[in-house]
């Protein structure tokens, strides 16, 4: 894993789901077994209840001129708003995707426990 980001998405038993972005190292495929290590990691590591429900494999993360990832770009694509991201015009180039794992069952996309 190159580098992730976790934000919360509306979730219809929780309230609030926990949506990953995971940027994998060059050369690294996305793969069930991969999927499946990192809930692990995350449940051993930090605790069950912050296991993630959706894990987005993407090609990059949106990023600030200085280099900070856009958190609220990720919430509105995780919250199925891509129309209403606010102002992008920082991000010249976007190597990221902007449908969800929640409606458009994308390539890298995994659900958790499905």
């Amino acid at each position: 894993m190159s580098e992730a980001a976790v934000v919360g998405y509306p979730h219809d038993i929780k309230g609030q789901g926990i949506y990953a972005y995971v940027t994998l190292m060059k050369g690294t495929e996305p793969t069930e077994a991969l999927r499946k290590e990192l809930v692990a990691w995350v449940r051993k590591g930090v605790g069950p209840i912050a296991s993630p429900d959706l894990i987005q494999f993407a090609p990059g993360l949106p990023k600030t001129r200085s280099g900070k990832i856009m958190r609220r770009i990720l919430r509105k694509i995780a919250e199925d708003e891509p129309s209403s991201l606010g102002d992008t015009s920082t991000r010249p180039i976007r190597p990221w995707s902007t449908t969800s794992c929640r409606t458009g069952r994308t390539r890298g996309c995994a659900s958790v426990g499905k």
